[in-house]
C-alpha cells in the first residue's frame, strides 16, 4: 500500500459525537479495571491480612505479563478462538470471562503462607530449612494480569481498526480517560466496600463491573480489517516486525523504537515516588488526599479530552511536540516544590541500634538542628515542623500512639479509619512535639542509665533536660520493638512523657468524651479538621500536580496516537503490542531505581533535574520520527 497524506479534517464535534467514540470509552473502563486492580486493590487486600510489606512487594512481578505481551500478541493476530464472534471480539470475550472468573475467584482463596517445594541449593541460598509464601493468590493475580495484558492486545487492535486517522487522537484519549475512570473501581469504590463487608463480596463486586465491557463486545461488530488474518504462525510471528523495519528502514525502525521508550521516560521516572515525595516536604496524608489525587486524576482526563480534541487541528506530529513540552517542563514544577521545602532527610538503618542509643541520636539530633536553625525556621513555622517530622517520622510509632490514645473505640475502627485516626495523630503529635523541641532546644539532656532485660518488646528511656538555674525537667520515651512479618525494623518511639505529661495521655482525655458521643465515624471526622491543612502550600501543590497531570493527559493522547498510527493494519495486534510493552518497560523496571536515585543524589531537587533532563532525548527524537511540517502517515489507501 503506498501511503497518502490526509488532507481532510472533520469538524472536531463530528469526530466526538460518534459511535465509535462510545465504544472507546467501554475499551478504555475494561482496559484500566484489571490493571488498577493489581495495583491498589490487591496491595490493600494482601495488607489487611496481615502479609508482610516483603511479600506484598513481591506481588509487583505478577505485573510482568504486561511488558512481555508482544510475545504471544501473534497469536491474537493469527487465530480466530470463537468462529462465530471474530478474531478480535473473539478474543475480547474469553479474556473478559476469564477476568470475570479470576477476580471474583480471588476473594475466596486464603492468603496464608504455604511451603513451597524448592531444591536444597535453593533454600541454603535463601539460609532457610524451608520457604513459605501465599503462592495461590500469587499465581491467581499472575492470571488476572495475564488475562488483563491479553485484553490489552485485542482490545488495543480493535479500536486502532475502526478509528480512522483523523479520529486516532479523540479515541485514543477517550480511552485513556475511561481507562483511569475505571481505575476508580478498584482503586476507590472497592475499598470503601472492604470497610463494610467481606473481602469475598468486595471482589466479586469488583469483578461485575467487568460486565459493560462484555456486553460492548457481544453488541459490536467485527472490523472489515480484521477479517484478513496471517495465513500461517510463522508469518503472524515473524511478517509484523519485517514489515516494521521493511517499512522504515533498520536505522528509522529503531529511531522510533528508541522514542516510544524515551518519550515519557522522564515523566515517568519523575511520579514513581509521588507520594513519598509530598510527605517528605511537610504535606499529610489528608492534604496529599484532598489535593494531589484529585487534581491530578481531573487534570488528566481534561487533558486528554482537550488534547483529542486539538489534535483533529494539529494532527499528530504537531500535538507531539507541543504537548511533549508541557509534559517536559512539568517536571520543573516538582523541582520547584523540592527547592521550596525543607532540606531533605535520609533516614539510616537504625534495625541495629539498642533503644537507649537510638534516643540519643534522635533526641540530640532534634534538639541540636532546631537549636541552630531556630531563627530561620521560626519565620516560617510550617517548614519548621516539616523539619521536625522529617527528623522523627522514621523512628516513630504513630499507629500504636493512635491505638492507646484512642482505646477501646480503636479495636471498633475499621482499618481505613485507623489509617485516617493514625494520620492526624501524627500531624497534630508533630505540631505538638515541634513546640516541646524549641522550648528546650538549647538546654542540655542527660540520659539515665538504662538496663533491659533481653526478651523485653517495650522499654523507657529517661532523660533530664538541664539547665543553670533552672528546675530540671525529666522525660521519658516509651519505645517497642517493631517487627513487620519478618523484617526487624529495631525500636520505634511510641510516646514521650516530658515532666509526668504523656503526649499520648493528652490526647487520649480529649478523645475519650468526644469518641464517646459522636461514635467512630463522627470522632474520625472531627480528627480530620483539627489539622487545618495550609492554604498556600495546597494551592502551590495543587498547581505542580495539576499542570503535571495536564501534561501527561495531552501528552498520552498524542502519544497513543502516535503508536496506532505507526502500526500496520494486517499486523494491528502484534505491532501494538510490541509499542505498549516498550512503553511500559520503564514503569516497571527504570522506576524501581527511584529511591536509590533520590537518596544517592543527595535529595528531591537532584533528582527532579535529573528527570528532567531524562525527557529531553525523546523530544529531541520527534525531529526524526515526527517532524513539525510532516504530513501525517496512513496505511490506508
Amino acid at each position: 500500500m503506498t501511503p497518502t497524506p490526509t488532507t481532510f479534517r472533520p469538524p472536531w464535534w463530528r469526530a466526538v459525537l460518534n459511535r465509535r467514540m462510545l465504544i472507546c470509552i467501554f475499551t478504555g473502563f475494561a482496559s484500566g479495571l484489571p490493571l488498577y486492580l493489581l495495583l491498589s486493590l490487591v496491595p490493600a487486600w494482601l495488607k489487611t491480612q496481615e502479609v508482610s510489606l516483603k511479600v506484598i512487594g513481591v506481588f509487583a512481578l505478577a505485573q510482568f505479563p504486561f511488558i512481555w505481551k508482544f510475545v504471544w500478541a501473534p497469536l491474537l493476530d493469527r487465530y480466530n478462538i470463537v468462529s462465530r464472534l471474530g478474531r478480535r471480539r473473539g478474543w475480547m470475550f474469553v479474556t473478559q470471562i476469564g477476568l470475570i472468573a479470576a477476580i471474583a475467584w480471588l476473594g475466596q482463596i486464603s492468603v496464608v503462607n504455604q511451603p513451597l517445594p524448592l531444591p536444597g541449593f535453593l533454600l541454603e541460598f535463601l539460609g532457610a530449612s524451608s520457604f513459605s509464601f501465599p503462592w495461590q493468590a500469587f499465581v491467581l493475580t499472575t492470571l488476572i494480569a495475564l488475562f488483563s495484558a491479553t485484553q490489552d492486545i485485542a482490545l488495543d487492535a480493535f479500536r486502532r481498526e475502526i478509528l480512522p486517522d483523523e479520529e486516532l487522537g479523540i479515541g485514543n484519549a477517550i480511552h485513556i480517560n475511561a481507562y483511569r475512570i475505571g481505575g476508580l473501581v478498584p482503586g476507590s469504590l472497592s475499598l470503601i466496600l472492604a470497610d463494610r463487608m467481606p473481602w469475598g463480596w468486595v471482589f466479586a463486586i469488583t469483578a461485575a463491573f467487568m460486565l459493560p465491557g462484555l456486553i460492548m463486545t457481544l453488541l459490536v461488530k467485527e472490523p472489515a480489517m480484521a477479517k484478513g488474518a496471517p495465513r500461517t504462525l510463522r508469518a503472524a510471528v515473524v511478517e509484523p516486525f519485517t514489515e516494521f523495519f521493511s517499512r522504515h528502514g533498520l536505522k528509522s525502525a529503531l529511531l522510533v523504537l528508541a522514542f516510544i521508550f524515551l518519550y515519557k521516560l522522564g515523566d515517568s521516572l519523575c511520579t514513581a515516588l509521588a507520594t513519598a515525595f509530598y510527605m517528605d516536604i511537610g504535606f499529610s496524608m489528608f492534604e496529599i488526599g484532598l489535593v494531589a489525587k484529585n487534581a491530578g486524576l481531573w487534570c488528566a482526563v481534561i487533558g486528554g479530552i482537550l488534547g483529542g480534541i486539538w489534535m483533529i487541528r494539529l494532527g499528530i506530529n504537531r500535538a507531539l511536540w507541543l504537548f511533549g513540552l508541557v509534559q517536559v517542563f512539568s517536571i520543573l514544577g516538582f523541582a520547584w516544590l523540592a527547592w521550596l521545602g525543607p532540606t531533605f532527610f535520609v533516614a539510616g538503618n537504625h534495625a541495629h541500634m539498642a533503644p537507649d542509643e537510638l534516643v540519643k541520636t534522635v533526641a540530640n539530633t532534634a534538639l541540636t538542628n532546631a537549636c541552630a536553625n531556630k531563627e530561620m525556621l521560626a519565620e516560617d513555622r510550617r517548614n519548621a515542623r516539616t523539619y521536625i517530622d522529617n527528623m522523627l517520622r522514621p523512628y516513630m510509632d504513630f499507629g500504636r500512639a493512635a491505638g492507646m490514645a484512642t482505646w477501646p473505640h480503636w479495636e471498633k475502627a475499621s482499618s481505613k479509619q485507623k489509617k485516617q485516626i493514625a494520620d492526624a495523630l501524627h500531624a497534630m503529635s508533630i505540631r505538638d512535639y515541634h513546640d516541646v523541641v524549641y522550648r528546650y532546644c538549647d538546654r542540655t539532656l542527660d540520659f539515665m542509665p538504662l538496663r533491659i532485660d533481653p526478651g523485653a518488646g517495650e522499654v523507657t528511656v529517661s532523660a533530664a533536660i538541664r539547665q543553670e538555674d533552672a528546675k530540671s525537667v525529666m522525660i521519658d520515651f516509651l519505645l517497642k520493638h517493631d517487627v513487620d512479618g519478618q523484617a526487624d525494623k529495631g525500636w520505634k518511639i511510641f510516646d514521650i512523657v516530658v515532666d509526668g505529661q504523656s503526649l499520648v495521655g493528652g490526647y487520649r482525655e480529649s478523645f475519650a468524651a468526644r469518641a464517646s458521643d459522636q461514635g467512630i465515624e463522627g470522632f474520625v471526622e472531627w480528627l480530620a479538621g483539627q489539622t487545618e491543612p495550609d492554604f498556600w502550600a495546597c494551592l502551590a501543590l495543587a498547581l505542580v500536580v495539576g499542570v503535571e497531570a495536564l501534561g501527561v493527559g495531552l501528552g498520552s493522547a498524542a502519544f497513543f496516537a502516535f503508536m496506532a498510527r505507526t502500526t500496520h493494519p494486517a499486523y494491528t495486534a502484534t505491532q501494538l503490542a510490541l509499542f505498549t510493552s516498550l512503553m511500559a518497560t520503564p514503569r516497571t523496571l527504570i522506576n524501581s531505581t527511584a529511591g536509590w536515585l533520590v537518596e544517592g543524589m543527595g535529595g528531591w531537587l537532584n533528582f527532579f533535574w535529573l528527570c528532567f533532563f531524562l525527557a529531553i532525548p525523546g523530544m529531541l527524537l520527534l525531529l526524526k520520527v515526527a517532524p513539525w511540517k510532516s504530513t501525517v502517515e496512513s496505511f490506508h489507501s
